[in-house]
């Protein structure tokens, strides 16, 4: 709301991006952030997200500007739209947030009538308005809210699209087409539609819990995933059939960088691949950066960085960029 917007300059010089070359950098801003975005158009541009409160970032970190968001709390998600950056969406406790002016200012949408515990959301890149949300169940006297939502109104109005009353922890959106959608339910298996939710098949990898699922931005053929006691798995097809191309035990997470061949996973250690996981690169772990990191809650890659957000030492929902140096990526599949 313009009347409160009054936004809060904090210029943070002490971390440069350029710091953090070959290691973890702490870039900002000074608060809990609890989940960041980069403008997939522009990589110097950052989101970070805590209650109450939206910061941008237009150099990587080292200046953010700060702008309230009215009732805004426990954010778990921002979004920014690939077809019009200026146009972001942020997951509240309950709420969805939209910017329509690059987080100068937010409205708040309206959740799906009856959805129990938002847990995901994510846009689809052709169209800013189309929106893709996970849930799971509210629980009283019985329980009901999970599933899978869909709003074409940028969140102005909701429709559950699979797994009606069912825990479902995040979606995946193919860029090239609505149809096809890629789910993680609460015990791990990961599922597919081909028809935008008409019906819905298990193509989990593996056997054991599945974390995480990455679609490549370049070919979205191809995705990624991985896998409890297994590690990172490669499909060139859609989810047809899979090969293990990153072995691990434990849990892991992966992500697939905006616009490039670059995937970036903490399966076997911090690595990172500009050829679709044929080949990787053993980055410093955070530890090694001189950083005691408890808890990771996200990571992102874009062509100039990787991000994270983790706890450090006793401070909770730092920020943490780590400048990439190798040759920029092929066009290889």
């Amino acid at each position: 709301m313009s009347s409160i917007r009054a936004a809060l300059v904090v210029a943070l010089f002490a971390a440069t991006a350029s710091a953090g070359v070959n290691r973890w950098t702490i870039i900002g801003p000074p608060s809990s952030v609890e989940t960041m975005a980069v403008d997939p158009h522009d990589p110097r541009v950052l989101y970070a997200v805590w209650n109450g409160v939206v910061a941008r970032s237009d150099d990587r970190g080292a200046t953010w500007t700060s702008t309230p968001v009215l009732d805004l709390s426990w954010p778990s998600a921002i979004r920014v739209s690939v077809s019009i950056p200026s146009t972001l969406y942020i997951l509240g406790n309950t709420d969805v947030y939209r910017s329509t002016t690059a987080g100068a200012s937010w409205v708040k949408r309206t959740p799906p009538s009856d959805v129990g515990f938002p847990m995901d959301l994510q846009v689809d890149a052709r169209n800013a308005n189309v929106l893709v949300a996970a849930s799971w169940n509210f629980c009283f006297l019985g329980c009901s809210g999970g599933g899978v939502y869909r709003s074409q109104n940028g969140g102005g109005s909701w429709t559950r699209i699979g797994f009606k009353d069912k825990n479902i922890s995040s979606v995946a959106l193919d860029p090239s087409s609505l149809q096809i959608l890629y789910a993680i339910a609460e015990e791990g298996t990961l599922y597919k539609t081909s028809n935008g939710g008409e019906s819905w098949n298990a193509i989990s990898p593996a056997s054991g819990r599945i974390y995480s699922v990455a679609v490549d931005p370049v070919f979205p053929t191809t995705i990624y995933a991985t896998a409890e006691s297994a590690g990172l798995f490669r499909s060139i097809d859609s989810g047809a059939s899979w090969q293990l191309i990153r072995p691990s035990t434990g849990g892991n997470v992966v992500a697939a960088g905006f616009g490039s061949r670059v995937v970036f996973t903490t399966s076997g250690g911090w690595a990172l691949s500009y050829d679709g996981g044929s080949t990787w690169h053993a980055l410093k772990s955070v530890d090694e950066s001189g950083l005691p990191m408890r808890n990771l809650s996200q990571i992102l890659v874009s062509p100039e960085a990787c991000y994270q957000v983790a706890d450090i030492g006793a401070e909770d929902g730092e920020i943490l960029s780590y400048e990439l140096q190798f040759p920029r990526r092929r066009a290889v599949r």
